[in-house]
């Protein structure tokens, strides 16, 4: 009888495909291959490199055929967040030669560029439609041949975009997103350029004519600087760049500066300052040395700090602080004509030890950026304050 069950219980095993076997049921399943997520094949594929912003700013450059002033970008401004300009705005040397009347803009901050209203680089999304560095097939050239068309397109995108995120009656309430527009109205394209600076003024006698001296003998050697010289009248040493406005922004200059003037009386530094030697900023700004008591940038400083509590806006402030007085400075025009945006050393390196004279801080000047001059030669200056 057992063996009749034995056999029984064998047969089943068999119809039912287990069988005489050393490995169990368990073992005997057949693993399912691992798919592989889509996620893990999209990583296993780098993506291309896309050309950056310094590519982008050579190109417009050095390239004859894209016109300048049709190209804005779009760069974040630490305070203001996203804010667009005019390519032509901004000076493209480096950042330490730039005056303080000239735009200039780290390249890291720069997040798109435009052609007219289309936008044709963008850092965030990784388009690029100047040089198609990332597959999209389109180039600048093709970009301003069919700039209409692609115009309309990009119209459509924007609306399709905006039907897409129109809030829903499940959307989150009391929560505000703020997109900024970049503006492109004249008031905003000159926004971030200073416009007013502080300054000791100088006038020595002394130290007018060396430099008149030194202007003449540049002159003699290179007619075309004529218009690029300080002239002797409005000599001065900045103490810092400022953002005024409106009429309204200036009088709060004014008012500030009265307000701290006679605090600014105690730490005003005693020692004069010493204009001694001729030296340059990326041979294109030359300037004359200023030697300075330790006292006259905590002077500085604390002027700076009372008039930022007082909401006064500085702007241009490109790096570490140089007391200097300029004494020439080249522009485009006269670097187009000559094929260099450098002044040649030759021209002034006999003056590298120059001594020019003594300058005391004895009053601070508000002074417009303005072309204007006061009667005397001096830029418009709606105020100052005697020490």
């Amino acid at each position: 009888m057992i063996s009749s069950l034995v056999k029984d219980a064998e047969k089943w095993l068999i119809t039912n495909g287990l069988g005489k076997s050393g490995k169990s049921g368990k073992s005997l399943k057949k693993k399912k291959p691992k798919k592989t997520k889509p996620m893990e094949k999209q990583a296993d594929k780098k993506l291309a490199p896309m050309k950056t912003a310094d590519d982008v700013i050579k190109r417009i450059q050095w390239d004859s055929d894209l016109p300048q002033g049709d190209f804005l970008i779009g760069y974040q401004d630490r305070f203001e967040g996203i804010k667009e300009k005019y390519f032509s705005a901004f000076s493209w040397e480096d950042i330490a030669s730039v005056d303080y009347d000239e735009l200039a803009i780290p390249k890291h901050r720069i997040e798109y560029f435009k052609y007219k209203e289309l936008k044709v680089w963008d850092k965030l999304s990784r388009l690029d439609n100047i040089f198609g560095s990332v597959g999209s097939g389109k180039k600048i050239t093709d970009v301003i041949e069919n700039y209409e068309t692609e115009l309309e397109l990009q119209k459509e995108k924007e609306k399709e975009t905006k039907m897409d995120t129109s809030p829903t009656d499940d959307a989150d309430v009391g929560i505000v997103v703020t997109v900024a527009t970049p503006p492109t109205s004249e008031y905003w394209k000159d926004k971030l350029r200073p416009n007013y600076f502080l300054a000791v003024r100088i006038t020595n006698p002394e130290i007018l004519k060396v430099t008149s001296g030194i202007q003449d003998s540049i002159l003699n050697s290179q007619s075309v600087y004529k218009k690029s010289f300080s002239a002797p009248a409005s000599l001065h040493i900045t103490l810092c760049t400022l953002g005024l406005d409106t009429q309204e922004h200036v009088d709060s200059a004014v008012k500030a500066l009265h307000s701290i003037h006679e605090e600014l009386k105690v730490l005003v530094p005693r020692k004069s300052l010493i204009v001694n030697g001729v030296s340059n900023f990326n041979k294109r700004v030359v300037y004359a040395k200023v030697e300075y008591p330790p006292e006259f940038l905590e002077f500085v400083e604390h002027i700076e700090m009372c008039l930022r509590h007082e909401g006064i806006e500085f702007r241009g402030q490109h790096g570490g602080y140089v007391p200097h007085m300029t004494i020439m400075k080249t522009n485009r025009p006269i670097s187009r004509r000559l094929g260099t945006a450098h002044i040649d050393p030759k021209l002034y390196q006999d003056y590298s030890e120059q001594y020019f004279g003594e300058v005391p801080v004895d009053a601070v000047y508000l002074c417009s950026m303005a072309g204007q001059r006061q009667p005397d030669g001096f830029y418009v200056s709606p105020t100052h304050i005697v020490f």
